[in-house]
């Protein structure tokens, strides 16, 4: 059984708590949760790491949709700076964050009848980008986990207990 140190349970839990509430109209109530969840994610892992980056990025696409795009802009900007420094440029993570600050700058100067039509689009392709990001975090998770073991293992190997 896999289980998890408390503050990365409480983290994900926060995370699927704001997802809910963000799939139920509560947009206050997943801002809250997001922004508890990249401080509980600091204080795990410090700025610069991908779950970090990870809630600042859910935190920047509930205030796009609220239609706060200079606090969103700052949300992807600053979840950018985390994937670059954790993941390196080339991430899917941060080639994503990249189309979504574009998204952001060219909202910032459309007029209000175009952001309604691009609302509805993003509704739809929303959803599909969340799982797909949840998916490749996971992914990427199990990756990172896998790299622990096999340093961990080198260590045994190199100090002649395996």
């Amino acid at each position: 059984m896999n289980v998890l140190p408390i503050n990365t349970a409480q983290w994900r839990s926060l995370l699927q708590r704001g997802h809910r509430a963000y799939s139920q109209g509560r947009f206050q109530d997943a801002e809250q949760y997001y922004r508890d969840a990249i401080r509980t994610a600091r204080d795990m892992y410090g700025l610069m790491h991908p779950t970090v980056g990870e809630s600042l990025s859910f935190l920047g696409y509930v205030l796009s949709h609220e239609d706060r795009y200079a606090e969103a802009e700052s949300a992807y900007t600053l979840a950018l700076c985390a994937y670059e420094k954790s993941l390196g440029f080339l991430s899917a993570h941060v080639l994503m964050t990249l189309r979504k600050l574009r998204e952001i700058r060219r909202l910032r100067q459309e007029p209000e009848g175009e952001r309604k039509a691009v609302r509805q689009v993003q509704a739809t392709l929303g959803k599909v980008e969340r799982n797909l990001l949840l998916l490749s975090s996971w992914k990427m998770r199990s990756a990172l986990k896998e790299n622990e073991r096999t340093a961990i293992g080198e260590r045994f190997s190199a100090a002649g207990t395996c």
